[in-house]
């Protein structure tokens, strides 16, 4: 692949970091894709000329977009952007909504608005074998029911994330995974409190229903009082150990 050859030469003067004002300025070249997806980035020494800087900022700007995944690292070869679908843009949220302890509810809230409006959205978009994924999850959950907490949190979460995936909008899954993820440990908790588990199943039973007819103001409704629900139990149990 061709070495991009023709960005503009931009001495970095500002106060800043060095390395964090080069990776800026490289991240806006990977977004309006004067460096393309897949394009081999200039080496080291191209990019050290070209921004006023030694190599050791180039290169520890470089690793920091590749923790992003907006890069990929080919030690020996080069660096190359990556496509959109491979940036990882959900760690640094993950990070922010644990470290929000007092935040939690919160984010339970952000939660509720996000998903009733993707379960309206999916209503008009699901196809058959969406549904078909979405009752088999259902199924693990229920068998999951054997022996608790297994890995019911985890199905729960794939169930979640399906849904989201059925409204055919990308962006929607990758907002709310990052949401999901962190609020694990207390979910895992509620699953302590007798039959939680058992009416999780049987409320996401309902959504799928409401999806299969296409109701959309059905599986919106389904959704916010399964999360209503959650919420609560997870304010008790906030509430008992105050």
């Amino acid at each position: 692949m061709a070495v991009i050859q023709s960005l503009p030469i931009e001495p970095v003067r500002e106060r800043r970091r060095l390395a964090d004002e080069v990776a800026e300025r490289l991240t806006g070249w990977i977004l309006d894709e004067t460096l393309p997806p897949d394009g081999l980035l200039p080496t080291e020494g191209e990019l050290a000329a070209r921004f006023g800087v030694s190599r050791t900022v180039i290169r520890e700007a470089i690793r920091s977009l590749a923790s992003y995944r907006l890069v990929r690292i080919r030690h020996g070869v080069g660096s190359y952007v990556n496509p959109r679908e491979a940036w990882d843009v959900s760690s640094a949220l993950q990070l922010f909504i644990r470290s929000d302890r007092d935040g939690l509810l919160r984010w339970l809230e952000v939660r509720q608005v996000l998903e009733v409006g993707i379960a309206r959205r999916a209503a008009a978009r699901v196809t058959p074998e969406d549904l078909d994924v979405l009752a088999g999850l259902v199924e693990a959950m229920r068998d999951q029911l054997r022996h608790l907490p297994g890995g019911f949190i985890e199905v729960d979460s794939r169930f979640h994330l399906a849904i989201a995936r059925a409204t055919r909008n990308p962006s929607l899954e990758m907002m709310l995974a990052p949401i999901l993820r962190p609020l694990h440990g207390r979910m895992q908790e509620t699953l302590q409190i007798p039959v939680t588990a058992e009416l999780a199943v049987a409320e996401h039973e309902r959504i799928v229903q409401a999806l299969r007819t296409g109701n959309a103001e059905g599986a919106a409704t389904a959704m916010a009082a399964h999360l209503e629900r959650v919420c609560e139990e997870i304010r008790m149990l906030i509430a008992e150990q105050e």
